[in-house]
């Protein structure tokens, strides 16, 4: 990591520039090195000559000696991954890396919502399960990041993928034989206490299934984050739905499915109290 250098700043001397050097103890065991590197005009490197002997930046004094830094190649580049901190052993003999974020099979990924946070002041941001999208929020509880309020929450699992499904359960134990598309409507609740979800299905009277999960929703878990599943309200028919304890500020995860492989479709959405006023694609 080479010297940072600045050309003629505000009140400087015109043509003038001053040099700082990388702080070593965003590394360095415990964040607190026995030393100091600044920049050496003469020779256009980072040294700490606090002690002997001088250690150029790259390396630093271990028991009197200057040790290769093992979070830096030749070319000061880090031998960890991306998004991921190097700390160097104090001996210089070793390092390790720490992810900055989460693991997501193998791969160390940051929360979206730390690099791209919500565009709309009050939003709250929940990241997907791993880590590639995520959704905003709005105050009132807009679903889509937008703020605009919603009429409906109708939907289609026509063009949804798939996966397989749990069965019914308060939560579901097991998981059924099918593999079913689905659809989800990730919702945060503007309401706790006793609320009925429903799910009507509205070509062809296919047969629907409805799951709730606390947030996040992940459909290789499918029993991870569980609260609920119905195939048939009130036990007969097409429709599906159940009565649930919401908690005000909660994020939850509705999924709409069917029963079978072939069972997919248009669908809508209610609750009792009205969906706006749970916080469901307002």
């Amino acid at each position: 990591m080479a010297p940072r250098c600045f050309s003629s700043r505000p009140g400087a001397i015109p043509w003038s520039y001053a040099c700082s050097c990388p702080d070593i103890n965003d590394h360095y065991p415990g964040g607190n090195y026995p030393g100091s590197f600044t920049f050496d005009d003469a020779t256009k490197t980072c040294v700490d000559a606090t002690s002997s002997p001088k250690c150029e930046y790259g390396t630093f004094r271990y028991n009197g000696a200057c040790v290769d830094d093992p979070c830096f190649d030749a070319n000061y580049n880090s031998p960890c991954s991306a998004n991921q901190v190097c700390s160097a052993a104090a001996d210089g003999a070793s390092y390790t890396c720490t992810c900055r974020g989460q693991m997501v099979s193998g791969v160390c990924k940051i929360n979206p919502c730390m690099a791209t946070p919500c565009p709309v002041a009050g939003s709250t941001c929940s990241p997907s399960f791993d880590f590639t999208t995520q959704t905003c929020f709005c105050p009132e509880g807009s679903s889509d990041g937008s703020c605009a309020i919603k009429g409906s929450c109708t939907g289609t699992t026509a063009d949804a993928p798939s996966f397989i499904r749990p069965s019914s359960g308060s939560p579901p134990t097991s998981t059924s034989a099918y593999n079913v598309k689905y659809k989800t409507h990730i919702f945060k609740a503007l309401v706790s206490g006793s609320v009925a979800l429903r799910v009507d299905a509205l070509n062809n009277g296919w047969d629907t299934f409805l799951f709730l999960y606390n947030a996040p929703f992940n459909p290789a878990a499918q029993l991870t984050n569980i609260i609920i599943g119905n195939d048939d309200l009130a036990g007969a028919g097409r429709n599906s739905g159940f009565t649930v304890n919401l908690v005000a500020g909660n994020v939850y995860v509705l999924v709409v499915t069917g029963y079978m492989s072939t069972n997919s479709g248009t669908y809508t959405i209610s609750s009792n109290p009205n969906a706006s006023t749970v916080g469901i694609c307002v």
